[in-house]
């Protein structure tokens, strides 16, 4: 069987709305065009304005990840058995994990919600 590798034309493309006649196309990568700095001007904007947030930080990358996988556990935990603490405890915690930048406060905030969680529960609610 032959594996036919390349670009192809898409069979569908004549349904496509950029592909009318008059229509403005974008630059392939790695063809030059007259918005390349453009394109890449814009780009390097996104990137500092990710790396001026705090975002491509290490450690918030770090804490991100360990604190959304315990929120994942209680999203899951809270679906499955119909508790409803630890499901609004794991989405709380998953919009910490998007809302908040530093490494240090999301840790702060996780362990609070944690405690709000553990604390709820044994109060019975």
């Amino acid at each position: 069987m032959a594996v036919k590798v390349g670009f192809e034309e898409a069979a569908h493309k004549k349904n496509l709305p950029r592909s009318a006649p008059n229509a403005k196309r974008s630059c392939k990568p790695g063809i030059a065009c007259a918005a390349r700095e453009v394109h890449i001007a814009a780009m390097n904007d996104a990137i500092n304005k990710l790396a001026q947030s705090g975002a491509l930080d290490e450690h918030y990358i770090w804490a991100s990840f360990l604190w959304g996988t315990i929120a994942f556990g209680y999203l899951a935990y809270g679906w499955k058995n119909k508790a409803s603490i630890p499901l609004l405890g794991g989405v709380a915690m998953t919009v910490a994990t998007f809302m908040i930048f530093s490494a240090l406060w999301l840790s702060v905030v996780s362990i609070v919600i944690m405690f709000a969680i553990w604390w709820l529960w044994k109060q019975g609610y």
